[in-house]
């Protein structure tokens, strides 16, 4: 079941409450998840406010920063009484500096339009240019540029990607039971948010 509520400030509340907890118990406390309201359509950032960069975190591959942004709005439930959340974008990133022009070194992507002429995947990956140049993998006679690579993904959590940050990146967790807490909180986005399965 999706999330619903009497007006639209509690849907996008509910599902920031639910998600403070757990990215503080894989980051810790200092990062806040920050909403954003502007009507019937809102904006989930991961703090500090007004920082399209994210937060710097350190790993064992050494400092870079992550950024989450989740692009939400609210519509009318069929009986008309409540409103339902709907998740319009996402994107989740890895860079290696915190300026605004610098490109992702990976990214997850949703886009719930393909804008207009595009074909791509509405969830996708890429890898983004290090050092201002592509990335590229032989490919027969010719190079593959992975950042014009749409590489199909199906619905990425956020729980997945921090867990790729604690395990992968080597970033500390800042609670002893995070795995548990990242595994509570799939297991209720399935059950409760979403109406989908595993």
């Amino acid at each position: 079941m999706p999330i619903t509520g009497r007006k639209p400030g509690e849907c996008f509340r509910t599902f920031r409450d639910h998600l403070g907890p757990v990215v503080a118990a894989a980051l810790g406390d200092q990062h806040q998840v920050i909403c954003r309201n502007d009507g019937n359509k809102s904006s989930l950032t991961l703090g500090p406010p007004n920082s399209a960069a994210g937060v710097k975190l350190t790993g064992s591959r050494g400092s870079f920063w992550f950024s989450l942004r989740q692009n939400l709005e609210v519509l009318r439930t069929d009986d008309k009484k409540r409103w339902q959340l709907k998740t319009r974008e996402y994107r989740y990133a890895i860079s290696e500096s915190n300026d605004e022009m610098t490109e992702a070194l990976m990214r997850w992507d949703y886009v719930c339009n393909v804008p207009p002429g595009k074909q791509w995947c509405k969830h996708h990956f890429q890898v983004g240019r290090v050092a201002g140049k592509a990335v590229t993998v032989p490919f027969n006679s010719e190079v593959l540029d992975l950042n014009r690579l749409h590489t199909p993904t199906g619905f990425v959590l956020i729980e997945y990607v921090l867990r790729f940050l604690l395990t992968e990146m080597g970033v500390k967790a800042t609670s002893d039971d995070w795995e548990s807490i990242l595994e509570r909180s799939e297991s209720k986005f399935f059950k409760e948010f979403s109406g989908r399965t595993s």
